[in-house]
């Protein structure tokens, strides 16, 4: 079963996250995401979570992507990726 990180996360997760750590007054937000398929995770989870935050420059927000293939976490790294993995991005990231 495919789960998409864009369809999971954000209405769900994040909202109740970010309240929390507003009310304890800490804005220090540690993500880590094992085991990438292609290295499109993190950046994903980056650019859904700063739509939630309204002064992201105010946070300490670290993402970590592991994964025990050097290939993947190398073109993590680089960022490039094929377009028909674009493809399914919504609309309102292109």
């Amino acid at each position: 079963m495919k789960i998409s990180i864009l369809k999971l996360c954000p209405g769900r997760y994040y909202p109740v996250i970010l309240e929390r750590k507003d009310k304890i007054k800490n804005n220090k937000l540690r993500i880590w995401f094992g085991g990438l398929r292609y290295g499109e995770e993190v950046y994903s989870i980056i650019i859904t979570l700063l739509e939630y935050i309204s002064n992201p420059a105010a946070w300490d927000i670290k993402v970590l992507g592991t994964d025990i293939s050097t290939r993947v976490l190398t073109r993590a790294k680089a960022g490039v990726y094929n377009v028909e993995n674009l493809q399914s991005m919504p609309k309102r990231f292109s």
